[in-house]
């Protein structure tokens, strides 16, 4: 849930939440998104925007809280989870809990189910279904049928002891390949008594209950030493009117005994319980610099994963690779960010403790090499499995770094605003919009946003983002005139007082470095 809280502030858990509540209370423990007004609905009780609600469903979804295929595919909510989380308190209902399988019968009944592009593989024979289905319901009394046959062992406890029952127990009990039987289920004739005192005679002759060289304690042994256990080691036996007598005489002697004897019952075998030993934990080697190079390495992994071609580093004279580098060296804050060559020095001076503003031309680059450290960052954190070398040429685990941040695009910021219609969500977007460190993509394209009156919003934005000292990130593209005319740097940088205001223009000098980039378009 880090990442939900990292991009969405307090918003991202409590939807969560709310949404785990509506699961709860609703038949058969499924959300149907499928109608716009059951969304708009949703996102009322769960005080967000309908967009913002979207989003971290769908980040859900990618963090694999949610089905993916129902969510994507029909728009539905369910949760496995939630579901495997509610079956003990099933067991103590008339009615069975909704299965996987369940949920699809009944979605495919009311037509909310879209048909899987998969071929069928025929009809399922009623005999195959009734014998998955008893194969099932055999599974699932395995465990309470082991519990049935141990306590057909405690009448011999005083006769053998308890680890030549144990033993025989945990033979016995071995299930099958399938988990539908344990193997006393599997013989023909059983009689327990009997196959205890043969089970003894080869402990006495063999060491074990099944042949063997290996010695152990006589038959003998163990029974008189189980004479030595104290009184209170045994199970107290329940008498026969207990429950008749609780209620009627509850201080009656025979009820008191018997608590008594519980008390003291458990009280002996929670002391001879030894506490779990805690493993200790692997000691941590503390963190030190990364190995850039291999940071990079991990970076062009990740772009072929999300775009399905190889990053070319040396694209437009090797300023691809620059951006990569320069982006790198700033979120591990790193001194050698100040001697990019893509920093501009001449507009302001550069530190580490502004952020990004990156300019650029159509089809650069910027958008998708922003999207893929978003995404290596967001997989480490989630996968925790993604390994790097640190400066001292030692493997570490990317997460460590902690390095996430939240992305949007300009216009979807200004749909989620004119989304809210209450003023919780209004506090909630603004919320979110302040917090964090926030990468913010096509700066300057977005329209005027209208609720209730147009509004320039990252006007309002940038001016919180930069009286709360919030680390902020932003690409725009340079500036072009209705002429054609394509402005550099510092006149893209003018026209901010256009749009955004004078106090916007002046305060962008102490909130970001200047990124430049003067490559052509990458798009073919």
């Amino acid at each position: 849930m880090f990442y939900l809280e990292e991009t969405y502030g307090n918003d991202g858990f409590a939807v969560f939440v709310k949404l785990l509540r509506e699961l709860a209370r609703t038949e058969y423990h499924y959300l149907n998104l499928s109608k716009p007004s059951t969304l708009m609905f949703l996102s009322a009780k769960c005080k967000v925007a309908k967009d913002v609600l979207e989003m971290i469903i769908n980040d859900l979804v990618d963090l694999g809280k949610f089905d993916s295929t129902l969510w994507k595919e029909n728009r539905v909510i369910w949760c496995q989870d939630f579901i495997d989380s509610i079956q003990d308190a099933y067991k103590k209902r008339n009615n069975k809990c909704i299965s996987y399988d369940g949920l699809l019968d009944i979605l495919n009944g009311l037509g909310v189910l879209k048909l899987s592009k998969e071929p069928t593989k025929g009809p399922v024979k009623p005999q195959r279904k009734e014998k998955e289905s008893k194969e099932e319901k055999s599974k699932e009394d395995l465990e309470s049928r082991k519990l049935k046959f141990s306590a057909t062992l405690e009448p011999f406890l005083e006769k053998y002891g308890r680890q030549l029952l144990k033993e025989f127990n945990a033979y016995w009990t071995e299930p099958n390949k399938s988990q539908t039987k344990f193997k006393q289920e599997m013989e023909s004739t059983w009689d327990v008594e009997r196959r205890l005192e043969t089970w003894a005679k080869n402990e006495e002759k063999y060491g074990n209950g099944k042949p063997s060289n290996k010695s152990s304690l006589q038959v003998s042994q163990v029974i008189d030493n189980s004479n030595l256990m104290p009184e209170e080691s045994k199970r107290p036996r329940r008498p026969s009117s207990y429950d008749q007598l609780l209620i009627i005489e509850p201080e009656h002697h025979l009820i008191k005994d018997y608590q008594e004897k519980v008390k003291a019952y458990e009280a002996y075998w929670n002391s001879q319980l030894k506490p779990p030993q805690q493993k200790e934990k692997p000691q941590l080697k503390k963190l030190v610099d990364v190995d850039f190079k291999s940071l990079y390495n991990a970076f062009r992994k990740k772009y072929f994963e999300i775009t399905g071609y190889y990053f070319d580093g040396e694209a437009n004279n090797g300023e691809s690779k620059l951006l990569a580098y320069t982006l790198l060296y700033y979120f591990f804050n790193n001194e050698k960010l100040l001697n990019s060559p893509l920093i501009n020095k001449s507009i302001n001076e550069p530190q580490l403790s502004k952020g990004l503003l990156v300019f650029g031309g159509f089809g650069c680059g910027k958008t998708s090499v922003f999207k893929t450290m978003k995404q290596l960052f967001f997989d480490a954190e989630k996968n925790q499995d993604v390994i790097i070398k640190d400066a001292d040429g030692d493997d570490v685990h990317l997460h460590r770094y902690r390095r996430t941040f939240g992305y949007f695009a300009a216009n979807d910021v200004v749909r989620s605003y004119e989304a809210c219609q209450l003023q919780e969500q209004k506090d909630r977007f603004w919320k979110t919009m302040s917090s964090g460190h926030l990468y913010f993509d096509d700066l300057m394209t977005e329209r005027p946003a209208s609720n209730y009156g147009k509004v320039e919003l990252f006007k309002d934005i940038l001016e919180i983002r930069y009286d709360k000292n919030r680390k902020t990130i932003a690409t725009l593209n340079y500036h072009v005139d209705p002429e054609g005319k394509i402005f550099d740097t510092d006149g893209t940088l003018k026209t901010i007082v256009t749009k955004y205001g004078n106090r916007v223009y002046d305060r962008a000098f102490e909130m970001f470095n200047i990124v430049e980039l003067n490559g052509k378009s990458l798009r073919k």
